[in-house]
């Protein structure tokens, strides 16, 4: 049975090289989509990681700080720089909306 596939596949190299350059291309662009996740993933925790708090404040119901949407009141914050031991409060701003620069939009 190998026999046959190699003899078809060799009888035919224009057919053996298509297949071997689609299977190669396939897995470029696998680990190319794999370099980009792996590179937005690094940069969504880069905040994160670099800040040190101690506690984080988020509307109730919002598990993580990936994509999510969470509205605090400022009077909220206020409360909280309140309690003893708070030094400081510091409200994060984060939204998806797209941006015009110039002649070119860019989603953020």
């Amino acid at each position: 049975m190998f026999k046959w596939t190699f003899k078809g596949l060799l009888a035919e190299p224009v057919h053996l090289f298509s297949s071997a350059s689609a299977v190669g291309a396939a897995f470029a662009l696998v680990l190319f989509f794999e370099a980009v996740f792996a590179g937005e993933s690094r940069q969504i925790v880069e905040y994160i990681q670099r800040t040190d708090p101690t506690v984080w404040v988020m509307q109730k119901g919002v598990s993580n700080m990936h994509m999510a949407s969470s509205f605090v009141w400022d009077w909220k914050a206020d409360s909280v720089e309140a309690v003893d031991g708070v030094s400081k409060v510091t409200p994060i701003l984060y939204l998806n909306t797209v941006m015009v620069a110039g002649e070119r939009n860019w989603f953020t």
